[in-house]
């Protein structure tokens, strides 16, 4: 067991939110293989108050998670908190364990909207922000974010005076993907700010990017409390067993990952689009190139659904 501040976990193994992935379908699938956390993908708060169908559609809390806002409105964030403490509208908030601020996304739309990675410029906004969080939200509180804006910017050191901020405001925990915005997924993640901040600071550290096996996730333990695992999980989800001892036939256990992906699928009644991305992801570094190429021409849940039983007949 592992405490990241207020919120208790077994492992210290935990899912990233990621957009277009993180549909309860694929949470659950991580959760199966050991990922001891997951949260929602990323939603805009002032979507989420506005308490619209779509968003209504969206949001599948199912399952235990978190929840992660994009937001650059006190007001709006404590109203966001306030219709998760009411369990108002949406079904399944109770599920929610705890609230999660985006620091961190790279998107130019996000960006241009003065919300993700566009705060690390703007601390005493997110100051405010992150004392909004504390003092309305009866669950556990966290920020994600990034280096930086871009490699001028980290010079200045952004993401140790937010660290500060988190911890002086207290949050629980905070997760820092080690890129500037502006690499989006591009180069080598960057661990020695990492390693400030732990030094630096006494707030509960999730590290962030490029773990991909057992000496990359213990690299990162050496000085963070639990790891994040984002791009990698979407091809290779067993990644979570693995790093706890665990060894798999890659190849046929994408193939038992995508039986069960598409039995939540069904379950849970999730869109075409969530699927054709899940599987193909997961088919990505197999054999079947051919099939990976023929669900780009897919236009319905039975089409993927006949790819796939050609694949396990073969």
């Amino acid at each position: 067991m592992i405490k990241l501040g207020r919120l208790e976990l077994k492992n210290p193994y935990l899912f990233a939110p990621m957009s277009m992935f993180s549909d309860v379908g694929f949470r659950l699938v991580c959760e199966s293989y050991g990922a001891s956390y997951s949260f929602t993908e990323q939603l805009y708060a002032s979507e989420f108050i506005a308490k619209t169908d779509r968003m209504k559609r969206k949001l599948d809390l199912h399952s235990p998670c978190g929840i992660q806002f994009l937001s650059n409105s006190p007001e709006e964030l404590k109203t966001a908190i306030e219709i998760i403490k009411n369990h108002e509208f949406y079904q399944g908030l109770h599920h929610i364990k705890s609230i999660d601020l985006n620091l961190a996304c790279p998107m130019k739309k996000t960006r241009e909207q003065n919300l993700g990675s566009e705060l690390l410029k703007q601390a005493p906004l997110v100051e405010k922000l992150f004392l909004t969080m504390k003092k309305n939200s009866h669950l556990p509180v966290s920020a994600k974010l990034r280096l930086g804006v871009n490699a001028a910017h980290m010079k200045s050191k952004p993401y140790l005076r937010i660290a500060k901020l988190a911890e002086s405001s207290g949050l629980d925990f905070i997760t820092i993907h080690g890129r500037t915005s502006a690499q989006l997924y591009e180069g080598k993640s960057d661990i020695e700010p990492l390693k400030e901040v732990a030094k630096e600071t006494k707030i509960a550290l999730i590290g962030n990017g490029d773990v991909t096996d057992v000496a990359s996730a213990n690299k990162l333990l050496e000085f963070c409390d639990a790891i994040m695992i984002g791009r990698h999980a979407v091809k290779e989800p067993f990644i979570f067993s693995q790093l706890q001892g665990k060894t798999f036939d890659v190849e046929t256990e994408k193939f038992k990952a995508i039986k069960q992906y598409l039995n939540y699928s069904d379950k849970f009644n999730i869109g075409f689009q969530l699927m054709k991305v899940h599987v193909q992801s997961l088919l990505k570094n197999t054999s079947y190139t051919q099939e990976m190429m023929d669900l780009t021409h897919t236009k319905t849940k039975n089409d993927i659904l006949q790819i796939v039983n050609r694949i396990l007949k073969s």
